[in-house]
């Protein structure tokens, strides 16, 4: 399966920008940062790189939403 990107780069068939938050809010909530400080001091330094790249996918669905509402922006020029 191809993925279609229109020009701005956003994926053509993206969930809208509020399923994307609801998304990035849900996966925070079910791996939540604060657990990163427990993982160091555990020594589980793999566990904790998977956690930080975990909450990076969180911040790149929140940075889609925001693109996708730019785009649908009324006052958009």
């Amino acid at each position: 399966m191809l993925l279609k990107i229109d020009e701005e780069g956003i994926p053509m068939d993206c969930p809208s920008s509020k399923d994307l938050r609801i998304a990035a809010e849900y996966i925070r909530f079910l791996f939540p940062l604060q657990d990163f400080k427990t993982l160091v001091e555990a020594q589980q330094y793999q566990a904790a790189h998977e956690l930080a790249g975990i909450h990076e996918g969180a911040k790149s669905l929140d940075e889609l939403a925001d693109a996708l509402d730019e785009r649908n922006s009324p006052t958009r020029l």
